[in-house]
This record gives C-alpha cells, sequence and structure tokens, in this order.
C-alpha cells in the first residue's frame, strides 16, 4: 500500500500598506502576507501544522521581514480608512 503525504505552505494577501521601506529607502506598497503550513495527505491539505506566520514584503526591493499577528491586524486596521488608531510602521515593533 501507498500512502502520499506531505507539508505544503500557501500565502494569503492580508493587506497593502504603504510606507517608506527601511531597506531601500523608498514610498512604496508593502504587503502583508499570511503563510500558512498544512499536512497534505494524497495532496489534499488536512491538517494546519502550527500557527500561522505573518510577512511584510516590500514591493520595490523586495525584502520580506516577519513581523507578529498583532502588527498584521494593526497594519488591517491602518488600511482600511479613518486614522482612529495610529499608523503602523515597522519600527514601532
Amino acid at each position: 500500500m501507498l500512502i502520499v503525504f506531505g507539508i505544503g505552505s500557501s500565502v494569503d494577501l492580508v493587506t497593502a500598506v504603504t510606507y517608506v521601506c527601511e531597506h531601500c529607502g523608498n514610498h512604496a506598497r508593502h504587503d502583508i502576507l499570511r503563510e500558512r503550513r498544512r499536512l497534505s495527505l494524497f495532496f489534499i491539505p488536512v491538517l494546519p501544522v502550527g500557527r500561522a506566520r505573518y510577512l511584510d514584503e516590500c514591493t520595490v526591493c523586495g525584502r520580506v521581514l516577519s513581523i507578529s499577528e498583532s502588527d498584521a491586524e494593526n497594519a488591517v486596521r491602518t488600511a482600511k480608512g479613518p486614522q482612529d488608531s495610529p499608523i503602523w510602521s515597522p519600527q514601532d515593533r
């Protein structure tokens, strides 16, 4: 009997924010991404493995920075509309 299993990951765009990148110095869009790892059985994702990981990717220079879940939530609030909350930037960590 042959059982095919493995671990794969999927990346979803959570939101996009615009600020000056500390790496390249350009005022650019930064994509906030959520990466999830899943156990697959016969190429069908079955179970999540571990916790979701959040990433901040600059669309100009391509640098990727791991951020916390709370930073990702702050970025979503910032991108949605009225500025009731303070503006999020990676220097706030």
